[in-house]
């Protein structure tokens, strides 16, 4: 699909930068590590591509998307399970996601002895550290004389236990487009690289070398994150239960706030001791569109995911531009807000121009334990305002929660459930997730964990932190307990969504025995999809 605007971009021009020819001779391969069937744009890698190509340096990606590994066979079995309570059940996935042949390794080092990379570079989380260092330790056997950065959230905030690790020999901390190309550049003139900002490293004589993070780039001078290098298959996203090529777009980088469950609450400190500026940055209104324009002219696409932590914290101005603008491309998308933003007029005008759906977090229903211990500090009764404006501009959101806190018990968690109950009954085409906190060492409540024992406090490093959709808590919570948030888990839109007369029933699935299983499977068929309450867009 080809649009076109009135607006210019002054970065993008289509022209090959003037050091192709000169850095053509220095590789970078990009490795992407993501869970089994987990797709979509990552936007960091797609703008540390982008930098890398501006600079004149050639650049590969690796993404293990479609590379099902024998240790993700029980979280792929909790994500089926999963998706029958809290997901549309997605159609005809298997004719549209085809799965690698060969197995992630093989592969790895077919492309490896193909391309020939002068560096490796591998982005990392806490739940991909295992596959990523999986790549990495098969790289360093095989091609000793290659050097591996490691980068990402999880290694700026860790970069002393990721130089632990015999296949790194750079961790990157913070963000890579500035720091990244100046390391590439003098790694290829073979200069000394040891003070170069925004890495720690270990040189020849084992000695470790820690420097600042580079300044944060300005986002609106940097170019626009460049998807050709990934496979087309990560395109193909699922949004409630049918699968778009979606475009990512970025509206925005970092956060204002503080949630103590998310890694935002310790990199805005990060940034700002180091200082590297200010975390939270927002993209220009005509900037945005100018990226929309470019991206949707280069890519075949028929959904955009605006990639923001609350999209709708928009000026007057800024708003009425992107509904004037928007009005001319109306391709259907989704965006993540919070319940603060959701106001009726602008809602309607958003639904005119082509939203299709959004994401809210709620976290948690009692409203003292959200403030107290997560530092979200709406009222329920400010959800239930959201919610109904939502029904009455007919339109659909998933609402995101969470349980297995510090702090938390079974009547709290039923805080959480029975608010998502009054929630659905207010509106019957809200969508709702739950997730198992897991406790990140990027975020806050991390060490909230440790001091009570939750965590061990020596070996963090070896925590399985298992998968986004897992069932089973990680912390040291009793036995007896945990088997309790396993069956609130499994049966929490139970709860939600069918009626008081089946709560002896729902009480029985949530036993992970014969009859609970069986009573499981029995009620999730009572589960009913109502449609859209906007027009669902056409799919792949």
């Amino acid at each position: 699909m080809s649009v076109h605007s009135n607006i210019t971009n002054p970065i993008i021009t289509g022209k090959k930068s003037p050091l192709t020819t000169l850095h053509s001779n220095f590789k970078v391969l990009l490795i992407y590590p993501t869970m089994y069937r987990v797709t979509g744009l990552p936007v960091g890698m797609a703008s540390l591509s982008a930098a890398l190509k501006d600079k004149g340096f050639d650049v590969r990606i690796f993404d293990t998307a479609f590379y099902k590994e024998k240790e993700q066979d029980r979280y792929t079995a909790q994500e089926d399970e999963r998706a029958e309570t809290m997901t549309k059940p997605i159609e005809d996935k298997e004719d549209i996601w085809k799965d690698r042949p060969n197995d992630m390794l093989t592969d790895l080092k077919i492309l490896m002895n193909e391309f020939k990379p002068s560096l490796v570079g591998v982005s990392i989380l806490e739940n991909t550290k295992k596959m990523a260092l999986k790549m990495t330790t098969m790289v360093k056997e095989n091609f000793p004389d290659v050097h591996v950065v490691a980068g990402g959230i999880f290694p700026t905030l860790t970069p002393e236990l990721f130089l632990k690790e015999p296949s790194i020999s750079y961790v990157c901390v913070g963000e890579g487009e500035i720091s990244f190309p100046d390391l590439c550049e003098k790694l290829r003139e073979k200069k000394d690289p040891t003070n170069t900002r925004g890495f720690w490293m270990r040189d020849e004589n084992g000695k470790i070398h820690k420097n600042p993070p580079a300044m944060l780039p300005d986002i609106n001078k940097i170019p626009f994150p460049d998807f050709a290098a990934f496979d087309k298959s990560l395109l193909l996203k699922p949004m409630q239960g049918k699968i778009y090529k979606t475009l990512v777009i970025e509206a925005s980088r970092g956060c204002v706030h503080k949630c103590t469950y998310c890694e935002n609450s310790l990199l805005g400190d990060f940034y700002s001791n180091a200082g590297a500026g200010r975390y939270y940055r927002r993209m220009d209104m005509k900037k945005i569109i100018e990226q929309i324009y470019h991206q949707v002219d280069k890519h075949d696409c028929n959904y955009i995911h605006f990639s923001s932590e609350y999209f709708l914290a928009l000026s007057k101005a800024d708003f009425d531009m992107f509904i004037e603008e928007y009005s001319k491309i109306k391709i259907p998308f989704y965006f993540q807000t919070r319940f603060e933003t959701v106001k009726g007029d602008r809602m309607q005008k958003l639904k005119e121009v082509g939203m299709h759906w959004l994401g809210v977090s709620l976290e948690h229903g009692n409203e003292d334990f959200r403030k107290k211990h997560l530092k979200r500090g709406y009222t329920n009764a400010s959800v239930a305002n959201s919610i109904k404006i939502l029904k009455e501009e007919g339109i659909g959101a998933t609402v995101s929660n969470m349980m297995g806190f510090p702090y938390e018990n079974r009547e709290l968690v039923f805080d959480t459930i029975n608010l998502c109950k009054d929630l659905y009954r207010i509106h019957n085409g809200i969508q709702f997730n739950i997730f198992m906190f897991t406790p990140y060492r990027s975020c806050s409540l991390y060490q909230t964990c440790v001091d009570q024992g939750l965590l061990p406090k020596d070996a963090a490093d070896d925590i399985d932190y298992g998968y986004a959709f897992d069932e089973n808590t990680i912390l040291k919570f009793p036995e007896e307990y945990k088997k309790m948030l396993a069956g609130l888990y499994r049966t929490f839109n139970l709860y939600v969504k069918l009626p008081d007369e089946d709560l002896p029933k729902i009480q029985i699935a949530e036993k992970d025995d014969e009859e609970g299983r069986a009573m499981l499977k029995e009620l999730r068929k009572k589960i009913s999809w109502e449609e859209d309450p906007n027009p669902t867009p056409p799919t792949v």
